[in-house]
């Protein structure tokens, strides 16, 4: 039976976890210079203490709402990390929740900076943490039960996350 989740770092904005050597970021803001480096910091932490691993990153807020703004040096960031992780990830899936024409922009735009990161590993962005599961699941041969085990992982760390925001 898989494990649980593994809290590494938990704030108002972001959290940060392992399930099963799977690497949870998940972002509940904007991403910009300073949480790519709590990103970079993170995955070279994972890199050292699990070798290589599946990856997923997540975009989501509260209250499904997005903020567009990336940066140039936050756009030429997530190229970085991706072709820094070519040598790390297994495969990774991007989730960035919400229905409409800005979360399918920013999922757009998200296909877009993977593709021109070229990337050695499967890297496909969705709409739900169900779907990315069962993407992982089956693109690395999982049984069920860890598809299930990284679902709850990735709840439990928004969970953690959203219990540290007063705003809700």
């Amino acid at each position: 039976m898989p494990g649980g989740v593994v809290v590494d770092e938990v704030a108002r904005e972001y959290a940060l976890g392992r399930v099963d050597g799977t690497v949870i970021h998940l972002w509940r803001a904007h991403l910009d210079d300073k949480r790519l480096a709590i990103a970079r910091r993170h995955a070279e932490r994972c890199r050292a203490e699990l070798g290589r691993y599946a990856f997923v990153s997540m975009f989501a807020t509260a209250h499904g709402e997005f903020s567009a703004q990336i940066t140039d040096e936050a756009r030429k960031g997530v190229a970085d990390l991706t072709r820094w992780a070519s040598d790390v990830v297994t495969a990774a899936v991007g989730v960035v929740e919400g229905t409409g024409f800005l979360a399918a922009m920013i999922r757009a735009a998200g296909s877009g900076v993977a593709m021109l990161a070229r990337p050695k590993y499967p890297l496909k962005i969705v709409a739900t943490v169900p779907e990315g599961a069962a993407w992982l699941g089956a693109t690395l041969k999982w049984r069920e039960a860890e598809v299930l085990a990284l679902v709850n992982g990735v709840e439990s760390l928004r969970a953690r996350s959203l219990a540290l925001d007063p705003s809700r």
